[in-house]
């Protein structure tokens, strides 16, 4: 659908990536917005972070070409009503580490503890341990996904789904780069380690 000036900017304030026409409604990304405001607080130190988280649930929202990297697999009634209960969300690689590098250091206030402990609710967590929290079905009246997520980074060569590729900002981004702090692997802090070699990793 393509939206009005007033929907439109309002998606551009938080979907910079989504132009033109959408996949949601105003109620719908309403919802968004208000589901993801409680990770901000927590992500907001790391401008590329939060981005990238941002970005996750924008194109699952909102994107025009959801239909290409999301999968209904399941539904449920409630009231009357045909409800989504699960879905898989198709990425590539290159997101999925690209979110879990931005946000793997981020720092939650003065309590010197990593943002992510929060989300993810575990000291040794690992991105497919971090995907596998962020779609988990949250029950009724709680934070978090309405429904599962079953996040893939491969589809079949027979499939027509593609996987989500919206660029995925690195920590030490000149425009959203992040303090040492929550950065240290940035190129901008001279005290870094190198960074060890990255392994792709598969959800499923």
């Amino acid at each position: 659908m393509q939206p009005d000036e007033l929907f439109s900017s309002k998606i551009q304030s938080l979907c910079p990536t989504i132009t033109g026409n959408v996949c949601c409604t105003e109620a719908q990304f309403d919802t968004l917005r208000s589901h993801v405001q409680q990770a901000i607080p927590l992500l907001v130190g790391c401008p590329a972070c939060l981005r990238n988280f941002l970005n996750l649930f924008c194109e699952l929202s909102c994107s025009p070409d959801q239909s290409l990297f999301i999968n209904v697999t399941s539904t449920s009634e409630v009231n009357g009503n045909l409800t989504v209960d699960g879905i898989e969300f198709s990425l590539t690689d290159t997101f999925g580490e690209g979110l879990h590098n931005s946000c793997k250091e981020v720092k939650f206030g003065t309590m010197n503890t990593r943002a992510i402990e929060f989300i993810a609710g575990a000291f040794d967590w690992i991105p497919k341990k971090l995907f596998a929290f962020i779609g988990s079905k949250a029950p009724l009246g709680f934070p978090g996904s309405p429904y599962a997520i079953d996040f893939k980074t491969r589809v079949p060569d027979s499939s027509e789904m593609k996987l989500m590729n919206v660029s995925a900002y690195s920590c030490g981004d000149a425009l959203l780069g992040c303090s040492c702090g929550d950065c240290p692997l940035s190129p901008a802090c001279s005290a870094s380690e190198p960074p060890s070699p990255q392994r792709g990793f598969v959800f499923s």
